[in-house]
């Protein structure tokens, strides 16, 4: 038998932002267990991995809040820290709070800057989701194409978080915010949430340079339909083929192949205005992080099985006694 993988993946409810950690049920562990899978493996490609080191250097090219620390490096360097980070979220993913207090729909996720010191250990960082995406996801389940549109969104949610936003908190230890210059042409003009500065977004611009433009998801044609937006608000829908070839097969062709026609969405953009949120982890949340770390183990499923889930999401993960 498979030896049991084992992501952290708790609720956070409505109220106070001091309420304590609560369960995930069956359905959500495995779901979001499931996406964030095919994300290590997306993560883990050779053009992915290529890719972080790109942006790597370019955040510390432009970076003023913090000494660079790729200034004389060679890529062979800036790669090796690459890798360092894969091998570390191998060992422990960081703690995934499906969170009923997000419920603006324009921000499907965040990952929150925690300040860190001594050895990076992943789990004492945190990616919220927003809990109303998760049920839409869980809710898909007797609809198949749509249940592995949604697990390609939260795969790639992930992506975006771990690979553009978790990875600086890894090299700079949680300290600067994203430069302004690392924005895509599509997402220009955003500003800081409660501030007339200039964003700078380090997932989009991770996505931009990987997919030759931003992954946008719309309701259109179908619920959760993917597409790939160029700068001038152009975008082509990603192939179901490709999707399921990514979530079934864990294969990835990158950028994602796509389907004509080409289709200007750049008032969908406009008109959905996502947002991107740009913070550290405060108090509260080290201490949420903390007293998830403190609960007993809940759930388990193999890798094997998990693999099965996009396919027959009536696999679901076994809970424990505690």
């Amino acid at each position: 038998m498979a030896l049991p993988t084992r992501y952290m993946i708790v609720q956070r409810s409505l109220g106070s932002a001091s309420v304590p950690p609560q369960d995930a049920n069956t359905e959500e562990y495995t779901y979001v267990a499931s996406a964030l899978d095919i994300a290590f493996a997306l993560l883990s490609t050779e053009k992915v991995k290529a890719t972080m080191v790109y942006v790597a250097r370019f955040f510390d090219q432009t970076v003023t809040e913090v000494p660079r620390i790729f200034a004389d490096a060679s890529d062979a360097v800036v790669s090796a820290r690459i890798n360092s980070f894969i091998e570390a979220l191998r060992g422990q993913m960081p703690l995934i709070v499906i969170d009923g207090r997000l419920t603006d729909q324009r921000i499907p996720a965040y990952h929150p800057r925690g300040i860190w010191s001594g050895n990076f250990n992943p789990s004492d960082q945190m990616i919220v989701l927003n809990k109303s995406l998760v049920d839409s996801m869980v809710g898909a389940v007797n609809t198949s194409g749509l249940f592995r549109r949604f697990q390609f969104q939260f795969a790639n949610i992930f992506l975006h978080e771990i690979g553009g936003h978790l990875l600086f908190t890894y090299l700079y230890d949680g300290r600067p915010m994203t430069p302004p210059q690392m924005m895509p042409l599509s997402w220009s003009g955003q500003a800081q949430p409660g501030s007339s500065e200039p964003a700078g977004e380090s997932g989009r611009f991770l996505e931009d340079v990987l997919l030759q433009g931003t992954l946008e998801f719309f309701d259109t044609p179908q619920v959760s339909s993917a597409w790939i937006v160029d700068a001038d608000g152009n975008a082509k829908r990603v192939t179901m083929q490709a999707i399921d070839t990514a979530v079934i097969n864990r294969s990835f062709t990158l950028p994602y192949p796509t389907a004509n026609p080409l289709t200007n969405v750049s008032s969908l953009i406009a008109s959905q205005g996502r947002l991107e949120v740009a913070r550290t982890a405060g108090q509260t949340e080290r201490h949420f992080i903390a007293r998830a770390k403190e609960q007993p183990i809940r759930f388990y499923i193999s890798r094997s099985d998990l693999r099965l889930v996009p396919n027959n999401p009536s696999v679901l993960a076994q809970k424990v006694q505690a």
